[in-house]
């Protein structure tokens, strides 16, 4: 997995996964190695796809601290836009916290 970090800028996160099974719309898997364990640490995650592309990841410790609708709280977890993000609306694009492409 790779992520960029702080916005627009050119520093990416970098991340080995190994996935064990999937419900639905949702991986469950363990983090092998990161080069920024205080964004993605090594252990348990989860990873939710919702709508227009945008995934939400949850170390273990994190999985059942967020509610659903709750506001964007990075201590619990990272947001990530996959490719479809791209045609996501524009409203979507501009209020997400993945930040416009």
């Amino acid at each position: 997995m790779i992520w960029r970090r702080g916005g627009a800028g050119v520093e990416h996160g970098m991340a080995s996964l190994s996935i064990e099974r999937v419900e639905g719309r949702t991986l469950y898997g363990t983090v092998l190695t990161t080069n920024y364990p205080d964004e993605v640490p090594p252990g348990p995650f989860t990873l939710t796809e919702y709508d227009d592309g945008v995934g939400y990841l949850l170390d273990g410790p994190s999985v059942g601290m967020v509610v659903p609708g709750a506001p964007y709280n990075p201590r619990y977890g990272i947001t990530l836009c996959g490719p479809r993000f791209a045609s996501a609306p524009e409203w979507f694009r501009d209020t997400n916290p993945c930040g416009p492409l």
